[in-house]
């Protein structure tokens, strides 16, 4: 899929979190708001796949990267908490834990390479891909609840389990830090 710029993929990605929150102010029924969500959220998947396949792994690919996760995820809580669909505070430790990833993260690439940023390097866990495929089901079945209400406790509990990994995978990332730490000690 070479003929495909992963950067232009993001960019459709930020167009699918427009359109998300233009649905959501118009109150479009879940399933559409459900299938804008799902078709943005491929574009997360395909797009850094594209990058890393092709060689074409860019900065401002990454920039593009995280604005759209960011925006995505704000919009979409946004709009659930608003709604009372989605607890403040779970979407407030969500935030929070998500905040702190990235903190540490760039921590890591600086530590690692000097830069806060490195195209060779990327510090994920598995765990840190498990946290968001919890958090990111349990949104989607809360935009499932008007069809059943029955979906919200397990939809609440998805985004519980997807809040302690990510504390979790601070520890992890913490730990690493020390590691990068002691050998750059050691080489020095």
């Amino acid at each position: 899929m070479d003929f495909i710029s992963p950067n232009v993929v993001s960019i459709i990605g930020l167009g699918f979190v427009a359109l998300i929150s233009y649905l959501f102010e118009n109150s479009y029924s879940p399933a559409i708001i459900f299938f804008a969500i799902l078709v943005g959220g491929f574009t997360d998947m395909l797009d850094g796949s594209l990058a890393r396949n092709s060689k074409r792994v860019t900065k401002l690919g990454a920039v593009l990267d995280v604005t759209r996760d960011v925006l995505m995820s704000l919009v979409v809580g946004y709009y659930l908490v608003i709604s009372d669909v989605l607890a403040n505070d779970l979407f407030f430790w969500f935030v929070i834990g998500w905040i702190f990833l990235g903190i540490i993260r760039m921590v890591e690439f600086k530590l690692a390479s000097g830069r806060v940023f490195s195209l060779e390097e990327d510090y994920k866990f598995a765990l840190d891909r498990v946290r968001l495929v919890f958090a990111w089901f349990g949104v989607m079945l809360l935009i499932l609840v008007p069809y059943s209400i029955t979906l919200y406790s397990i939809a609440e509990t998805l985004i519980i389990v997807s809040i302690a990994c990510a504390w979790l995978s601070l520890l992890f990332h913490s730990a690493h830090l020390k590691i990068l730490r002691d050998e750059r000690r050691e080489a020095n």
